[in-house]
Protein backbone atom coordinates (compact mmCIF):
# COMPACT_ATOMS: atom_id res chain seq x y z
CA UNK A 1 0.00 0.00 0.00
CA UNK A 2 1.25 3.49 -0.80
CA UNK A 3 0.70 6.28 1.71
CA UNK A 4 1.44 9.83 0.58
CA UNK A 5 4.11 11.61 2.60
CA UNK A 6 4.85 15.29 1.90
CA UNK A 7 8.31 16.45 0.91
CA UNK A 8 9.55 20.01 1.38
CA UNK A 9 9.97 21.88 -1.91
CA UNK A 10 11.17 25.33 -3.06
CA UNK A 11 9.40 28.66 -4.00
CA UNK A 12 5.82 29.19 -2.77
CA UNK A 13 2.95 26.83 -1.98
CA UNK A 14 1.32 24.40 -4.35
CA UNK A 15 -1.49 21.92 -3.75
CA UNK A 16 -0.72 18.31 -4.62
CA UNK A 17 -3.19 15.43 -4.82
CA UNK A 18 -1.80 11.96 -5.40
CA UNK A 19 -3.18 8.44 -5.56
CA UNK A 20 -0.69 5.60 -6.05
CA UNK A 21 -1.72 2.16 -7.33
CA UNK A 22 0.22 -1.03 -6.76
CA UNK A 23 -0.42 -4.53 -8.17
CA UNK A 24 1.76 -7.38 -6.88
CA UNK A 25 1.86 -11.04 -5.77
CA UNK A 26 3.19 -12.66 -2.60
CA UNK A 27 6.63 -14.23 -3.23
CA UNK A 28 9.80 -12.36 -2.21
CA UNK A 29 12.96 -12.45 -4.31
CA UNK A 30 16.44 -10.95 -4.00
CA UNK A 31 15.77 -8.11 -6.41
CA UNK A 32 12.88 -6.73 -8.42
CA UNK A 33 11.92 -4.78 -11.49
CA UNK A 34 9.19 -2.15 -11.20
CA UNK A 35 7.01 -1.74 -14.27
CA UNK A 36 6.06 1.92 -13.99
CA UNK A 37 3.16 3.10 -16.16
CA UNK A 38 2.28 6.79 -16.22
CA UNK A 39 -0.17 9.18 -17.79
CA UNK A 40 0.78 12.86 -17.94
CA UNK A 41 -1.45 15.84 -18.67
CA UNK A 42 -1.29 19.59 -18.19
CA UNK A 43 -3.58 21.38 -15.74
CA UNK A 44 -6.35 21.48 -18.39
CA UNK A 45 -6.33 17.71 -18.73
CA UNK A 46 -4.68 17.72 -22.17
CA UNK A 47 -2.30 14.75 -22.66
CA UNK A 48 1.35 15.72 -23.17
CA UNK A 49 3.49 14.84 -26.18
CA UNK A 50 7.07 15.56 -25.25
CA UNK A 51 10.28 14.16 -23.80
CA UNK A 52 10.87 14.87 -20.11
CA UNK A 53 13.49 13.94 -17.57
CA UNK A 54 12.42 12.02 -14.47
CA UNK A 55 14.28 10.72 -11.45
CA UNK A 56 13.03 7.73 -9.48
CA UNK A 57 14.51 7.24 -6.00
CA UNK A 58 14.04 5.09 -2.91
CA UNK A 59 14.87 6.65 0.49
CA UNK A 60 15.21 5.16 3.95
CA UNK A 61 13.47 6.58 7.03
CA UNK A 62 16.43 8.91 7.60
CA UNK A 63 15.88 10.52 4.19
CA UNK A 64 19.01 8.91 2.80
CA UNK A 65 18.79 7.83 -0.83
CA UNK A 66 19.58 4.12 -1.22
CA UNK A 67 18.56 3.68 -4.85
CA UNK A 68 17.91 6.03 -7.76
CA UNK A 69 17.60 6.09 -11.51
CA UNK A 70 17.37 9.01 -13.94
CA UNK A 71 15.82 8.59 -17.36
CA UNK A 72 14.73 10.67 -20.30
CA UNK A 73 11.16 9.53 -20.95
CA UNK A 74 9.19 10.00 -24.14
CA UNK A 75 5.52 10.76 -23.49
CA UNK A 76 3.13 9.94 -26.33
CA UNK A 77 -0.49 11.11 -26.02
CA UNK A 78 0.05 11.34 -22.26
CA UNK A 79 1.27 7.76 -21.84
CA UNK A 80 4.74 6.54 -20.88
CA UNK A 81 6.24 3.31 -19.61
CA UNK A 82 9.50 2.56 -17.85
CA UNK A 83 11.03 -0.52 -16.26
CA UNK A 84 13.00 0.29 -13.12
CA UNK A 85 15.62 -2.13 -11.89
CA UNK A 86 16.85 -3.44 -15.24
CA UNK A 87 20.28 -1.79 -15.11
CA UNK A 88 20.52 -0.81 -11.46
CA UNK A 89 18.89 -3.62 -9.47
CA UNK A 90 16.45 -2.97 -6.64
CA UNK A 91 17.13 -5.04 -3.53
CA UNK A 92 14.32 -6.66 -1.56
CA UNK A 93 15.68 -4.91 1.53
CA UNK A 94 14.20 -1.67 0.21
CA UNK A 95 10.65 -3.07 0.51
CA UNK A 96 10.58 -3.38 4.30
CA UNK A 97 7.94 -0.72 4.95
CA UNK A 98 10.48 1.84 6.16
CA UNK A 99 11.50 3.09 2.71
CA UNK A 100 9.93 5.68 0.47
CA UNK A 101 9.49 5.99 -3.29
CA UNK A 102 10.44 9.41 -4.61
CA UNK A 103 9.60 10.89 -8.01
CA UNK A 104 11.31 13.98 -9.36
CA UNK A 105 10.20 15.62 -12.63
CA UNK A 106 12.09 18.21 -14.62
CA UNK A 107 9.59 20.04 -16.81
CA UNK A 108 9.91 22.83 -19.37
CA UNK A 109 13.22 24.68 -19.11
CA UNK A 110 13.16 24.90 -15.32
CA UNK A 111 15.88 23.17 -13.37
CA UNK A 112 13.89 22.97 -10.16
CA UNK A 113 12.32 19.60 -9.59
CA UNK A 114 9.39 18.69 -7.37
CA UNK A 115 9.73 15.46 -5.49
CA UNK A 116 6.73 13.45 -4.29
CA UNK A 117 7.25 10.70 -1.74
CA UNK A 118 5.15 7.66 -0.96
CA UNK A 119 5.88 5.27 1.90
CA UNK A 120 6.22 1.64 0.86
CA UNK A 121 4.55 -0.78 3.28
CA UNK A 122 4.49 -4.56 3.05
CA UNK A 123 5.38 -4.45 -0.61
CA UNK A 124 5.59 -7.97 -2.07
CA UNK A 125 7.42 -9.14 -5.14
CA UNK A 126 6.34 -12.00 -7.36
CA UNK A 127 8.39 -14.90 -8.61
CA UNK A 128 9.30 -13.08 -11.81
CA UNK A 129 10.60 -10.12 -9.78
CA UNK A 130 8.04 -7.70 -11.24
CA UNK A 131 6.04 -4.98 -9.51
CA UNK A 132 3.46 -3.03 -11.52
CA UNK A 133 2.77 0.60 -10.71
CA UNK A 134 0.39 2.98 -12.50
CA UNK A 135 0.15 6.71 -11.84
CA UNK A 136 -1.50 9.74 -13.46
CA UNK A 137 0.46 12.97 -13.05
CA UNK A 138 -0.67 16.54 -13.85
CA UNK A 139 2.52 18.51 -14.39
CA UNK A 140 1.29 22.11 -14.41
CA UNK A 141 -0.04 22.03 -10.86
CA UNK A 142 2.18 19.18 -9.72
CA UNK A 143 -0.77 16.95 -8.84
CA UNK A 144 -1.16 13.24 -9.36
CA UNK A 145 -4.03 10.79 -9.40
CA UNK A 146 -4.42 7.11 -10.11
CA UNK A 147 -6.21 5.29 -12.88
CA UNK A 148 -8.54 2.36 -12.14
CA UNK A 149 -7.36 -1.22 -12.16
CA UNK A 150 -8.21 -4.54 -10.48
CA UNK A 151 -6.59 -5.60 -7.16
CA UNK A 152 -5.88 -1.97 -6.35
CA UNK A 153 -5.06 -0.50 -2.95
CA UNK A 154 -5.48 3.27 -2.88
CA UNK A 155 -4.87 6.06 -0.42
CA UNK A 156 -5.62 9.67 -1.34
CA UNK A 157 -4.48 12.82 0.42
CA UNK A 158 -4.27 16.52 -0.46
CA UNK A 159 -1.40 18.45 1.06
CA UNK A 160 0.18 21.88 0.78
CA UNK A 161 3.88 21.88 -0.02
CA UNK A 162 6.08 24.80 1.05
CA UNK A 163 8.17 25.58 -2.02
CA UNK A 164 10.59 27.70 0.04
CA UNK A 165 12.26 24.49 1.12
CA UNK A 166 12.09 22.62 -2.16
CA UNK A 167 14.81 20.09 -2.73
CA UNK A 168 16.50 20.62 -6.08
CA UNK A 169 17.27 17.14 -7.31
CA UNK A 170 20.82 16.70 -8.47
CA UNK A 171 21.64 15.37 -11.91
CA UNK A 172 23.63 12.17 -11.87
CA UNK A 173 25.94 12.91 -14.76
CA UNK A 174 27.89 9.69 -14.27
CA UNK A 175 24.78 7.53 -14.60
CA UNK A 176 23.61 9.43 -17.66
CA UNK A 177 27.01 9.18 -19.28
CA UNK A 178 27.26 5.43 -18.72
CA UNK A 179 23.72 4.94 -19.94
CA UNK A 180 24.37 6.88 -23.12
CA UNK A 181 27.45 5.04 -24.29
CA UNK A 182 25.79 1.85 -25.46
CA UNK A 183 22.28 1.19 -26.71
CA UNK A 184 20.92 -2.18 -25.64
CA UNK A 185 17.68 -3.68 -24.37
CA UNK A 186 18.27 -2.40 -20.84
CA UNK A 187 17.77 1.21 -21.94
CA UNK A 188 15.48 0.67 -24.92
CA UNK A 189 13.24 3.69 -25.46
CA UNK A 190 15.72 6.15 -23.97
CA UNK A 191 16.78 9.44 -25.52
CA UNK A 192 20.13 11.17 -25.44
CA UNK A 193 21.70 14.31 -26.84
CA UNK A 194 24.79 13.70 -28.98
CA UNK A 195 27.12 16.63 -28.39
CA UNK A 196 29.26 15.74 -31.41
CA UNK A 197 26.47 15.67 -33.98
CA UNK A 198 24.33 18.21 -32.08
CA UNK A 199 21.28 15.97 -32.39
CA UNK A 200 18.85 14.00 -30.23
CA UNK A 201 19.08 10.22 -30.57
CA UNK A 202 16.71 7.36 -29.72
CA UNK A 203 17.72 3.90 -28.49
CA UNK A 204 15.75 1.14 -30.25
CA UNK A 205 17.41 -1.63 -28.22
CA UNK A 206 20.24 -2.16 -30.72
CA UNK A 207 21.57 1.21 -31.84
CA UNK A 208 21.23 4.95 -31.33
CA UNK A 209 19.14 6.50 -34.12
CA UNK A 210 19.03 10.21 -34.92
CA UNK A 211 15.67 11.89 -34.36
CA UNK A 212 14.30 14.16 -37.04
CA UNK A 213 13.67 17.78 -36.06
CA UNK A 214 11.48 20.51 -37.53
CA UNK A 215 14.47 21.63 -39.58
CA UNK A 216 14.85 18.12 -40.99
CA UNK A 217 11.17 17.84 -41.95
CA UNK A 218 9.83 20.94 -43.72
CA UNK A 219 6.44 22.08 -42.45
CA UNK A 220 3.77 22.00 -45.13
CA UNK A 221 1.31 24.89 -44.99
CA UNK A 222 -1.94 25.07 -46.90
CA UNK A 223 -2.54 28.15 -49.03
CA UNK A 224 -6.04 28.98 -47.82
CA UNK A 225 -8.90 27.87 -45.61
CA UNK A 226 -10.41 26.15 -48.65
CA UNK A 227 -7.23 24.10 -49.13
CA UNK A 228 -7.34 23.07 -45.47
CA UNK A 229 -10.96 22.02 -45.85
CA UNK A 230 -10.34 20.10 -49.08
CA UNK A 231 -7.43 18.26 -47.44
CA UNK A 232 -9.69 17.09 -44.63
CA UNK A 233 -7.68 19.02 -42.03
CA UNK A 234 -10.47 21.28 -40.78
CA UNK A 235 -11.26 21.22 -37.07
CA UNK A 236 -14.11 23.70 -37.37
CA UNK A 237 -14.27 27.49 -37.27
CA UNK A 238 -11.15 29.05 -35.80
CA UNK A 239 -7.62 30.30 -36.29
CA UNK A 240 -5.39 28.43 -38.77
CA UNK A 241 -1.90 29.03 -40.10
CA UNK A 242 -1.62 29.23 -43.88
CA UNK A 243 0.96 30.28 -46.44
CA UNK A 244 -0.73 31.92 -49.44
CA UNK A 245 0.83 32.08 -52.90
CA UNK A 246 3.79 34.45 -53.02
CA UNK A 247 4.09 34.81 -49.24
CA UNK A 248 7.39 34.08 -47.49
CA UNK A 249 6.15 33.90 -43.89
CA UNK A 250 3.11 31.90 -42.70
CA UNK A 251 -0.04 33.86 -41.89
CA UNK A 252 -2.61 33.30 -39.14
CA UNK A 253 -6.17 33.73 -40.37
CA UNK A 254 -9.68 32.99 -39.16
CA UNK A 255 -11.45 30.31 -41.18
CA UNK A 256 -15.22 29.94 -41.41
CA UNK A 257 -15.48 26.20 -41.94
CA UNK A 258 -19.26 25.91 -41.67
CA UNK A 259 -21.06 28.59 -43.73
CA UNK A 260 -22.12 27.35 -47.17
CA UNK A 261 -19.84 24.34 -46.93
CA UNK A 262 -16.95 26.24 -45.29
CA UNK A 263 -13.48 27.11 -46.55
CA UNK A 264 -13.83 30.90 -46.18
CA UNK A 265 -10.69 32.93 -45.39
CA UNK A 266 -11.42 36.05 -43.34
CA UNK A 267 -9.78 39.03 -45.04
CA UNK A 268 -11.58 42.06 -43.60
CA UNK A 269 -13.13 43.23 -40.34
CA UNK A 270 -15.24 46.38 -39.89
CA UNK A 271 -16.13 47.56 -36.37
CA UNK A 272 -17.19 51.20 -36.19
CA UNK A 273 -18.40 50.84 -32.61
CA UNK A 274 -14.99 49.64 -31.47
CA UNK A 275 -13.31 52.49 -33.32
CA UNK A 276 -15.89 55.02 -32.09
CA UNK A 277 -15.77 56.57 -35.54
CA UNK A 278 -18.96 57.37 -37.47
CA UNK A 279 -17.01 57.96 -40.67
CA UNK A 280 -14.57 55.09 -40.39
CA UNK A 281 -12.76 54.35 -43.67
CA UNK A 282 -11.34 50.85 -44.04
CA UNK A 283 -8.60 51.15 -46.64
CA UNK A 284 -7.37 48.07 -48.44
CA UNK A 285 -3.89 47.03 -47.31
CA UNK A 286 -1.06 46.03 -49.64
CA UNK A 287 0.08 43.50 -47.01
CA UNK A 288 -1.47 40.36 -45.58
CA UNK A 289 -2.50 40.89 -41.97
CA UNK A 290 -2.55 38.35 -39.14
CA UNK A 291 -6.00 37.93 -37.65
CA UNK A 292 -4.88 39.40 -34.31
CA UNK A 293 -4.33 42.74 -36.10
CA UNK A 294 -7.21 42.58 -38.58
CA UNK A 295 -9.83 44.56 -36.69
CA UNK A 296 -10.79 47.61 -38.79
CA UNK A 297 -8.47 46.53 -41.58
CA UNK A 298 -8.71 44.53 -44.80
CA UNK A 299 -6.48 42.68 -47.22
CA UNK A 300 -9.42 41.47 -49.33
CA UNK A 301 -8.27 43.32 -52.45
CA UNK A 302 -4.79 41.81 -52.20
CA UNK A 303 -6.30 38.34 -51.65
CA UNK A 304 -8.66 38.80 -54.59
CA UNK A 305 -5.82 39.92 -56.89
CA UNK A 306 -3.18 37.37 -55.88
CA UNK A 307 -5.04 34.26 -54.67
CA UNK A 308 -7.75 34.21 -57.36
CA UNK A 309 -10.79 33.30 -55.22
CA UNK A 310 -14.12 32.52 -56.83
CA UNK A 311 -16.42 34.16 -54.30
CA UNK A 312 -16.88 36.51 -51.39
CA UNK A 313 -18.89 36.31 -48.16
CA UNK A 314 -20.11 39.40 -46.28
CA UNK A 315 -21.30 38.71 -42.74
CA UNK A 316 -23.22 41.69 -41.33
CA UNK A 317 -23.17 42.05 -37.54
CA UNK A 318 -24.65 45.54 -37.32
CA UNK A 319 -27.09 45.30 -34.44
CA UNK A 320 -30.82 45.41 -35.13
CA UNK A 321 -33.01 43.33 -37.44
CA UNK A 322 -33.77 46.52 -39.38
CA UNK A 323 -30.09 46.57 -40.35
CA UNK A 324 -30.01 42.91 -41.32
CA UNK A 325 -28.17 41.71 -38.22
CA UNK A 326 -26.33 38.39 -38.61
CA UNK A 327 -27.26 38.02 -42.27
CA UNK A 328 -24.71 36.58 -44.68
CA UNK A 329 -24.56 37.43 -48.38
CA UNK A 330 -22.53 35.38 -50.81
CA UNK A 331 -21.26 36.90 -54.05
CA UNK A 332 -19.84 34.30 -56.45
CA UNK A 333 -18.19 35.17 -59.77
CA UNK A 334 -16.75 31.73 -60.38
CA UNK A 335 -14.39 31.68 -63.35
CA UNK A 336 -15.44 35.16 -64.49
CA UNK A 337 -13.69 37.62 -62.13
CA UNK A 338 -14.25 41.36 -62.34
CA UNK A 339 -11.56 43.98 -62.70
CA UNK A 340 -11.09 45.97 -59.51
CA UNK A 341 -12.38 49.58 -59.59
CA UNK A 342 -13.57 49.30 -63.24
CA UNK A 343 -17.20 49.89 -62.32
CA UNK A 344 -18.18 51.36 -65.66
CA UNK A 345 -18.15 47.83 -67.12
CA UNK A 346 -20.98 46.71 -64.78
CA UNK A 347 -19.52 43.21 -64.69
CA UNK A 348 -22.16 40.49 -64.35
CA UNK A 349 -21.87 38.28 -61.25
CA UNK A 350 -22.66 34.58 -61.45
CA UNK A 351 -24.59 34.33 -58.18
CA UNK A 352 -25.65 36.72 -55.41
CA UNK A 353 -27.51 35.07 -52.53
CA UNK A 354 -28.62 35.92 -49.02
CA UNK A 355 -27.58 32.72 -47.26
CA UNK A 356 -29.58 33.65 -44.16
CA UNK A 357 -32.95 34.22 -45.85
CA UNK A 358 -32.31 31.94 -48.82
CA UNK A 359 -33.11 34.68 -51.31
CA UNK A 360 -31.24 34.60 -54.64
CA UNK A 361 -30.88 38.04 -56.25
CA UNK A 362 -31.29 38.45 -60.00
CA UNK A 363 -29.06 40.35 -62.42
CA UNK A 364 -26.30 41.01 -59.89
CA UNK A 365 -23.41 43.27 -61.01
CA UNK A 366 -20.12 44.73 -59.84
CA UNK A 367 -21.45 48.32 -59.83
CA UNK A 368 -21.18 51.40 -57.64
CA UNK A 369 -23.10 54.54 -56.68
CA UNK A 370 -22.23 57.92 -58.20
CA UNK A 371 -18.96 59.16 -56.70
CA UNK A 372 -18.27 55.85 -54.94
CA UNK A 373 -16.02 54.21 -57.53
CA UNK A 374 -13.14 54.21 -55.07
CA UNK A 375 -14.94 51.56 -52.99
CA UNK A 376 -13.43 48.11 -53.39
CA UNK A 377 -16.43 45.77 -53.35
CA UNK A 378 -19.79 47.25 -54.36
CA UNK A 379 -22.58 45.21 -55.94
CA UNK A 380 -26.10 45.91 -57.21
CA UNK A 381 -29.09 43.79 -58.26
CA UNK A 382 -31.76 44.04 -60.98
CA UNK A 383 -29.30 45.44 -63.57
CA UNK A 384 -28.72 48.65 -61.62
CA UNK A 385 -25.69 50.19 -63.35
CA UNK A 386 -22.83 52.24 -61.97
CA UNK A 387 -23.65 55.93 -61.64
CA UNK A 388 -27.16 55.41 -60.29
CA UNK A 389 -28.81 57.82 -57.91
CA UNK A 390 -31.11 56.57 -55.16
CA UNK A 391 -32.50 53.05 -55.69
CA UNK A 392 -31.28 51.96 -52.25
CA UNK A 393 -33.34 48.77 -52.44
CA UNK A 394 -31.15 47.65 -55.36
CA UNK A 395 -27.85 48.29 -53.58
CA UNK A 396 -26.64 44.88 -52.46
CA UNK A 397 -23.37 46.13 -50.97
CA UNK A 398 -22.04 49.71 -51.06
CA UNK A 399 -18.53 49.77 -49.63
CA UNK A 400 -17.59 48.21 -47.28
CA UNK A 401 -13.89 48.98 -47.90
CA UNK A 402 -12.11 51.45 -50.12
CA UNK A 403 -8.95 51.70 -52.18
CA UNK A 404 -5.71 52.76 -50.51
CA UNK A 405 -6.44 56.34 -51.65
CA UNK A 406 -10.21 56.24 -51.09
CA UNK A 407 -12.34 57.94 -48.46
CA UNK A 408 -15.64 56.03 -48.33
CA UNK A 409 -17.13 54.13 -45.41
CA UNK A 410 -19.49 51.12 -45.40
CA UNK A 411 -22.85 52.54 -46.45
CA UNK A 412 -25.34 49.83 -47.47
CA UNK A 413 -26.03 46.15 -47.03
CA UNK A 414 -28.65 43.67 -48.18
CA UNK A 415 -30.60 45.42 -50.98
CA UNK A 416 -34.28 44.75 -50.19
CA UNK A 417 -33.57 42.43 -47.23
CA UNK A 418 -33.73 45.01 -44.40
CA UNK A 419 -35.76 48.14 -43.78
CA UNK A 420 -32.89 50.54 -43.11
CA UNK A 421 -31.35 49.74 -46.47
CA UNK A 422 -34.65 50.00 -48.35
CA UNK A 423 -35.38 53.42 -46.84
CA UNK A 424 -31.84 54.65 -47.54
CA UNK A 425 -31.43 55.36 -43.81
CA UNK A 426 -28.41 53.17 -43.21
CA UNK A 427 -26.54 54.89 -40.37
CA UNK A 428 -22.77 55.18 -40.22
CA UNK A 429 -21.09 54.64 -36.88
CA UNK A 430 -22.98 51.43 -36.06
CA UNK A 431 -21.57 49.09 -38.68
CA UNK A 432 -19.92 45.80 -37.78
CA UNK A 433 -19.12 43.00 -40.18
CA UNK A 434 -16.67 40.45 -41.57
CA UNK A 435 -15.45 39.90 -45.12
CA UNK A 436 -14.33 36.51 -46.39
CA UNK A 437 -12.94 35.11 -49.65
CA UNK A 438 -13.07 31.56 -50.98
Amino acid sequence: MFIFKSKNVLCGVVSVTIIMLLISTLTYAESAKINYHGYLTNSEGIPLNKTIKMKFSIYNKDNECEWNRERYITVNEGEFNIVLGKKITISEELFDGDHYMGIAVKFEDKYEQIELRSKIEKLTINSTNDVNVFEKIVLDNRSSSTGNSINEIQNKETVNIDKNNMKVASILEDNISVMSKTCDTTIEGSLRYNTETKAMEFCNGNAWLRLLTEKDVPVTYYMSCKDILDAGKSTGDGIYTIKPIGVEEPLQVFCDMTTDGGGWTKCGWIDELYAENSKLVIKESNQYINHSNLRNASFCEKWYTEQKPKGMLIHNLTEGTEYGYNQKIKVAWGNSPFRMYHYDVNHKIQLCENLTTGKVYTNCQYSAHTGWTDTSFSFTINNLNTGYSGNASKRLILGPTTSSNGNKQWHNFGADSNSKNISNSWTSGLNIGYLYMR
